[in-house]
């Protein structure tokens, strides 16, 4: 099967800490190891994006930067931390459109992302792609549609959470394509498909590169 890829939706990564003025004490920064908190699992695009970052900065900072996965409620447990943290910028957050765009619109928060956090960079874009396994009797996504249409909710598909940009962006595929996919959170590390039938796994729409070479490990192959 020939491989082809498809943006579905680009994110936005960025750094953040809790609100603060640093006066002074910005000129004696860092005194300690700096934390940086990814509000997700393990193992995807924002972990890799996350430990990029800290052993860039580690080096530039002279300084210890240790990344602190805390996923859960689509990133608010781990954005929460970081704001009641002290506001000293030993604690930052690597932030996502979901946590400070998403999921804002969608819950109650027990923060207020445009005053508890204090925005320093924007670090990296990413794409979302679709895979499929060979046992899946499509080759495109005209042929996925198809046969989301003939079987109506036997296809499932999996995000880090509820409001992520995975999650999202497959509810407008359903939406746009006519389709009924069933949406099944986790806070653990996808490591087969976010799209899957429910009685085997078959294809998946993610961000993360570690989760397409899993794939192609188990003979799948991504296309858009």
């Amino acid at each position: 099967m020939p491989v082809h890829t498809s943006r579905l939706r680009a994110i936005a990564f960025g750094v953040a800490l809790a609100a603060t003025s640093l006066g002074a004490s910005a000129q004696t920064w860092p005194a300690k190891p700096v934390t940086l908190v990814l509000p997700f699992p393990a193992g995807g695009a924002t972990d890799a994006v996350a430990r990029t970052l800290a052993s860039t900065l580690s080096q530039k900072i002279g300084q210890s930067v240790l990344v602190d996965n805390k996923p859960g409620a689509g990133g608010a447990i781990g954005s929460r931390d970081v704001q009641r943290a002290a506001p000293d910028g030993h604690t930052l957050l690597l932030a996502t459109s979901s946590t400070h765009a998403v999921s804002p619109n969608l819950i109650d928060l027990p923060y207020n992302v445009a005053t508890d956090f204090t925005p320093i960079a924007q670090i990296a874009t990413a794409a979302s792609v679709v895979l499929v396994t060979p046992s899946l009797p499509v080759q495109n996504i005209e042929e996925l549609i198809d046969y989301a249409k003939a079987h109506p909710r036997e296809l499932n598909f999996a995000s880090s959470g509820l409001g992520t940009v995975v999650h999202l962006s497959t509810e407008a595929f359903n939406a746009q394509a006519g389709v009924q996919m069933t949406h099944c959170p986790t806070r653990a590390r996808v490591r087969r498909s976010p799209i899957s039938s429910r009685a085997a796994s078959r294809c998946c729409s993610t961000r993360s590169p570690p989760a397409c070479r899993r794939c192609r490990a188990a003979d799948c192959a991504p296309w858009p």
